[in-house]
């Protein structure tokens, strides 16, 4: 792509204008790809790359009425008038050649946004009692799964990874069971803890995933959360079960916009 095309991994300076509500859908949001408006852009992570790509509101709010699911009115904005159809082909095709748009509902989406509660508590476990014995039994599952986590990283694809992790929490949380708050905040603790102990620095994306892994060994399988900001843009991951953050500040996870959850 060259340096004029709107599809950027980092947004673009200038505002987004009002947007139009245009005729037909004919596209979908491919099942590797993930849409949310921040801001005055809206932003695609494309799992399959492993890319985030940030596209003005004016732009994209014209190629979004061509998408089936897309509201009458999107939120937040205004129908406007089209004056330039052929830079709204243009930015389609660019989006249909990088497989984030598809015309096969088959291999293809809905635009819908990301399924998750918005966050209202964390998981709070400073008021735990010290159990350090019974941690100590925790210490073989703690690096088994620091290990693999490591090892997904380094030898698979995120998309792979994405795959697994949402195929085993939906066989394993089958009817959505509830899980024991009591167990849950002891295990995070306990993983906290053991947490010191493991050589590789502090990462949203290694911590979460490993606390996942971790989690999994006793059939605990919570939501693996993905939000992005724009002006400037980050992106950042946590775990959530139900509307409780587990492993992040309640602050700082509601900065971000929700972009995908496994």
């Amino acid at each position: 792509m060259n340096g004029q095309s709107p599809l950027s991994r980092k947004p673009p300076a200038h505002p987004g204008v009002p947007d139009v509500i245009a005729s037909q859908a004919k596209f979908y949001i491919s099942t590797h790809s993930f849409v949310c408006r921040v801001r005055r852009h809206w932003i695609i992570l494309d799992v399959h790359s492993d890319q985030y790509y940030c596209i003005p509101a004016r732009e994209f709010g014209f190629v979004g009425p061509h998408i089936h699911g897309w509201p009458s009115v999107a939120p937040g904005i205004a129908p406007a008038l089209n004056r330039d159809a052929d830079s709204t082909m243009s930015l389609e095709a660019q989006l249909v050649a990088k497989g984030v748009l598809t015309e096969d509902p088959m291999v293809g989406r809905a635009f819908s946004p990301a399924p998750l509660p918005v966050p209202t508590s964390i998981l709070n476990t400073n008021a735990l009692p010290s159990a350090k014995r019974s941690r100590a039994l925790l210490v073989s599952t703690f690096w088994l799964a620091c290990a693999r986590a490591d090892r997904r990283l380094r030898r698979h694809t995120f998309e792979s990874i994405v795959k697994v992790v949402e195929a085993r929490r939906i066989k394993g949380s089958g009817g959505e069971p509830s899980v024991d708050p009591h167990r849950l905040r002891y295990l995070v603790a306990a993983f906290n803890a053991l947490r010191l102990w493991y050589p590789r620095a502090y990462m949203c994306l290694f911590d979460s995933l490993a606390l996942l892994e971790f989690l999994a060994w006793e059939d605990i399988y919570p939501r693996w959360a993905f939000g992005v900001t724009a002006d400037p843009f980050l992106a950042h991951c946590w775990l959530q079960e139900g509307s409780t953050v587990l492993n992040d500040s309640l602050s700082r996870v509601c900065g971000y916009t929700p972009i995908m959850s496994v």
